[in-house]
């Protein structure tokens, strides 16, 4: 075999090996892109507290009233959800009973200020110019209190306001009393865990197909590595996506003894660092990104 020959093969066989490393990297490199890569981006932990309950006449009185109602168009979503589903008996998440009292102060407050208005309106009456009597009507428009006015405003009809006023006036003041008793009932609320909890998952999934993920998880106590079972949902988690998962300890699969060790920690607020164990409908364990501990005591 001459040297040319001899070159030409082993250029030929070196070729050979590189195109088969080639296709075994390709395909290893195609199967790993295109798998789905999860992981666990943010973990919150709600814990539920005692019922906060609100005398039912009243709160009915209040969730009847048309002021009130035009009140709570400006709240988001999840506090007329905590208003109009549960009301007048919520279990709230720590701070939430806050809500219930900054929405009642505020409605209040308003009415307080519209009391305000319509005394010294009387207390004025005769001094009145038109441009206040223009004021007042739309101070009361923008509460949504209408008031039968006639126009053009002058001094010799704003008589014809004295009675709608006056009777407006005899409304405000029981809603107000209503009111300040469903905020003492508030203020005299002491909350109290009770060992519940629900824990949020925010799973992101970075890779190129779409990823389920196994309805039954794992919160594990540490230093001691006590394994609390936890339980929720199979769910799929879209590539290039993140999406939120709940779930809840599984009390059919909790033993006496891990009870007392996972309701304890909770109900005295003791931050014992936690692990939480989830994995793919593979089995594969999904990562959790951040250091996360069960919540402190609840928040003055």
């Amino acid at each position: 075999m001459n040297t040319k020959t001899r070159d030409r093969l082993l250029q030929g066989t070196v070729g050979l090996i590189v195109a088969v490393i080639m296709v075994f990297v390709g395909y290893y490199l195609n199967s790993h892109l295109a798998r789905e890569i999860l992981s666990i981006e943010y973990v919150e932990i709600k814990t539920y507290l005692e019922p906060l309950e609100l005398p039912r006449e009243q709160w009915q009185e209040l969730m009847r009233n048309e002021s009130f109602m035009f009140h709570l168009t400006g709240l988001s979503t999840v506090e007329l959800d905590l208003l109009q589903d549960q009301m007048p008996k919520i279990i709230p998440y720590d701070n939430e009973h806050d809500i219930v009292a900054r929405i009642l102060q505020g409605f209040l407050d308003e009415q307080r200020t519209i009391l305000q208005h319509i005394t010294s309106f009387f207390d004025k009456f005769d001094a009145l110019t038109v441009k206040d009597v223009d004021d007042f009507v739309t101070f009361m428009h923008i509460h949504n209190l209408r008031l039968e006015v006639p126009y053009p405003l002058t001094l010799s009809n704003k008589m014809a306001l004295k009675k709608p006023t006056n009777s407006l006036r005899k409304t405000i003041e029981p809603l107000i009393r209503t009111v300040e008793l469903l905020m003492a009932e508030v203020q005299k609320y002491q909350p109290k865990r009770t060992g519940l909890i629900e824990i949020d998952l925010t799973l992101l999934n970075s890779g190129n197909t779409d990823g389920l993920v196994r309805p039954d998880a794992k919160l594990v106590l540490k230093p001691n590595n006590i394994s609390i079972p936890l339980s929720g949902e199979i769910a799929q988690i879209p590539k290039h996506s993140m999406v939120t998962l709940s779930f809840w300890i599984n009390e059919e699969k909790l033993t006496a003894e891990k009870d007392l060790q996972i309701r304890s920690p909770i109900i005295n607020g003791e931050a014992i660092p936690i692990n939480i164990e989830l994995e793919d409908v593979r089995g594969k364990k999904i990562a959790l990104r951040p250091k996360v501990s069960l919540p402190a005591g609840i928040k003055d």
